[in-house]
């Protein structure tokens, strides 16, 4: 079954594609207490290589597990967020990993926080400004009752400098939509924190098989993906890194990604969109000298040649030949004109011929060519100053 190419029904969590290759079907039984899909087919996204777990069933079930599951507000389970002294200690751990990136004065908000062991250790070490999002209306009591404040959905009017999101993102639906609202709640320069499961460390631990591809477990991130994730977000990483936890049981240990990430808000494409407009104000001005001549080549036929002919700069120069000593060019026609070898010139040089150098490249090589040849006229070229363009009488 496995490398069988599918259309798949859930896009691709973090590029968006909508093919893939099936690498194993999954079933589970129906059971009354659970909405959660009973079938998942494992794919590897055709465009950018992510696996991830495809479904058939509406994103709502997943909204709907989380609010409704005590699995993460039961104080006597492992996990959610909770503050056994096995917890305590790993949320120490995460603090240390952050803590040179974070300060006590930034606003944050945790995802997915549950019980809020995190939280509780960020105010150990300083931290006022705390709150967190949650699903879980047990989750959200637990939360109030220590006096975090508490969002059951994303709050419009409220940014943040900090956003954490520990073992949440193998669980989203839509990690992309998510990646949007951390965008938009963030800072200038805030910061995102984020673990998720090493799927990389997966082989590590195979005594039990596919023990990782469990039913709430629907996103496998690499360090690669991850970053991928990230930076089409307009997020640059300041820490990525594949770390060995302790946990409870015959596992010992399990991998996870930690990254640390900060959002670089602005126009991105600035620099680009700068130089267009730039451009757009330079005019190519045709050198005047060549309405008089008797013959002007354009050496160089290439984009920038082709777009000043296209544009009409040629249109009442008389006699315009096409140079370019790419063999494969030769013979070719662009608007109408043939383009022709460079030894051609020879037929026409006199004092009354000129030369636009075409090519940026090869502007010198073209020069000293010119040179060797003992040409006669006028030659130009088009690296210019705005709106002129430099001319020389070869010697």
């Amino acid at each position: 079954m496995a490398d069988t190419p599918i259309t798949v029904r859930r896009k691709c969590p973090v590029c968006g594609g909508g093919r893939g290759e099936l690498l194993h079907a999954l079933d589970f039984p129906e059971a009354g207490f659970d909405v959660l899909p009973k079938h998942y087919d494992i794919v590897c996204c055709g465009a950018c290589s992510f696996v991830y777990n495809d479904y058939e069933e509406p994103d709502s079930v997943f909204a709907k597990h989380y609010a409704e599951s005590r699995k993460y507000s039961d104080p006597a389970l492992f996990g959610g967020g909770g503050l056994s002294p096995e917890e305590r200690q790993m949320w120490e751990r995460n603090y240390r990993s952050v803590a040179s990136h974070v300060r006590p004065d930034m606003k944050v908000l945790e995802i997915g926080c549950g019980k809020g062991g995190f939280l509780t250790t960020l105010r150990r070490h300083g931290f006022r400004d705390l709150a967190g999002l949650e699903q879980s209306a047990e989750c959200l009591s637990i939360l109030r009752a220590d006096g975090i404040e508490t969002f059951d959905a994303w709050p419009q009017d409220r940014t943040f400098d900090l956003v954490v999101a520990f073992s949440v993102f193998e669980h989203l639906p839509d990690p992309r939509r998510m990646m949007r609202e951390i965008a938009g709640h963030l800072n200038e320069n805030g910061l995102f924190v984020v673990t998720v499961p090493d799927a990389d460390s997966y082989r590590k631990y195979d005594a039990v098989p596919f023990y990782y591809f469990d039913r709430e477990h629907i996103n496998h991130f690499t360090v690669h993906s991850l970053k991928q994730l990230c930076s089409l977000h307009s997020f640059s990483p300041l820490s990525v890194r594949v770390v060995r936890n302790k946990t409870i049981g015959p596992m010992k240990f399990h991998y996870d990604i930690a990254g640390v990430f900060q959002l670089k808000k602005g126009d991105l494409t600035k620099p680009v969109k700068d130089y267009v407009a730039s451009c757009g104000r330079k005019k190519f001005v045709v050198p005047p000298e060549i309405f008089s001549s008797d013959h002007v080549f354009l050496w160089g036929i290439g984009a920038l040649a082709e777009s000043l002919l296209c544009a009409g700069h040629f249109e009442a120069v008389k006699n315009l030949h096409l140079l370019d000593a790419d063999l494969s060019k030769q013979g070719k026609t662009v608007c109408g004109l043939v383009i022709e070898a460079p030894e051609v010139l020879s037929e026409f040089n006199g004092e009354n011929s000129s030369v636009i150098v075409t090519s940026v490249l090869y502007e010198s090589k073209i020069i000293e060519l010119l040179k060797s040849m003992g040409f006669a006229g006028k030659y130009f070229t088009v690296r210019q100053e705005p709106g002129t363009a430099s001319g020389k009488r070869t010697v």
